[in-house]
């Protein structure tokens, strides 16, 4: 397997239309900011693997071309799905920053009534999430359904969880109707006996 280096001992700064790639080590005494791409292993996007850094900015013209070749639970993070590992810094994710998720398919065994969360950044001290992240689906334009940004335990994760289709809410609705109209003859009846 070919090696694709990304090497700074120093602040680097990814503009617009630029792209920060590869599996390397930037010093972690060092500042990244993405205002254009970011994206662990290949150039090209057909690879997964981790890319080493220390505190990152992920500006609001920045983009995170992220990999995943399989669910959460059939792989590791930085083996099957790209991880950016910011060696204990911190990490700021601006207004309006794209999370474009690629490779993500029916051929990973992605279903779309399964709930997933995969780590795609680790070892950060601190991170402040802005309030409008877009996250896309491949090429998409349009913000993906059911996806959102989780910080824990010093990751930050990407979630997938179901999003209710109508009738799945008219279900519900009728559940609880039945279950009132239960509770309201039984309390009735109570009361006369």
């Amino acid at each position: 397997m070919a090696q694709w280096w990304s090497i700074g001992t120093g602040n680097v700064l990814v503009n617009s239309g630029g792209l920060l790639a590869g599996n390397g080590r930037i010093a972690t005494n060092s500042l990244v900011t993405v205002n254009g791409g970011i994206s662990p292993g290949k150039p090209d996007n057909s690879d997964v693997d981790v890319l080493y850094s220390g505190s990152q900015i992920w500006g609001s013209t920045g983009v995170f071309n992220l990999n995943i070749n399989a669910l959460p639970q059939n792989g590791t993070a930085g083996k099957q799905w790209d991880l950016i590992d910011l060696g204990g810094g911190t990490l700021t994710i601006q207004d309006n920053f794209t999370l474009k998720v690629l490779g993500l398919s029916a051929s990973t065994g992605f279903v779309s009534s399964g709930s997933y969360s995969w780590l795609i950044a680790s070892n950060i001290s601190a991170i402040t999430v802005g309030t409008n992240i877009r996250i896309l689906l491949g090429e998409d334009v349009n913000p993906a359904t059911g996806f959102g940004l989780k910080s824990a335990g010093g990751g930050l994760y990407l979630d997938y969880a179901p999003v209710p289709e109508p009738k799945d809410y008219a279900m519900i609705l009728g559940a609880i109707t039945i279950g009132l109209v239960g509770y309201r003859r039984w309390r009735r009846t109570a009361q006369f006996a």
